[in-house]
């Protein structure tokens, strides 16, 4: 991977990308997921060929509210391995989602600190509350509108 293509990648996720946890129900624990959103499939799949990993999927067939928007797709990672690997190449050069970026690689360390990780439902009990933590900081950053402290 060149330095081009790890700042496109980086500018792409900080500008337009979303850095996340999600909660599933059928994981004991936050998931990670990061993903792209963009009206151009050839910029989506130009990113994906970068990470090595990904395919676009139409995110919408225009909006019902105005159907003068052109259709989107969405580019998403949701494994650990690929959300590790992208942050990992974020860190030290996103501005924007620099806060997330951290507390995405501080979760997948503390997840994957105890034996049997995949296995959330017997995780130790402190594991799990700072993993919650980590949810709940992420979702703070991930709030749209003005930030109190």
């Amino acid at each position: 991977m060149t330095d081009f293509e790890v700042g496109y990648l980086t500018a792409a996720i900080d500008g337009e990308g979303s850095i996340m946890l999600r909660l599933r129900k059928r994981y004991h624990s936050p998931r990670p997921a990061i993903s792209v959103t963009s009206t151009n499939k050839q910029f989506l799949e130009y990113l994906a060929s970068i990470v090595g990993n990904g395919n676009p999927c139409s995110h919408n067939s225009g909006n019902k509210r105005n159907p003068n928007w052109k259709k989107s797709w969405i580019l998403a990672w949701e494994s650990f391995p690929d959300c590790q690997k992208i942050c990992e190449l974020l860190q030290g050069k996103a501005i924007i989602k620099k806060q997330h970026v951290e507390t995405m690689l501080e979760y997948i360390q503390i997840h994957k600190s105890y034996p049997g990780w995949h296995d959330t439902a017997h995780a130790p009990k402190g594991i799990i509350e700072k993993e919650y933590q980590l949810y709940h900081e992420m979702r703070r950053l991930n709030q749209k509108g003005v930030q109190h402290s």
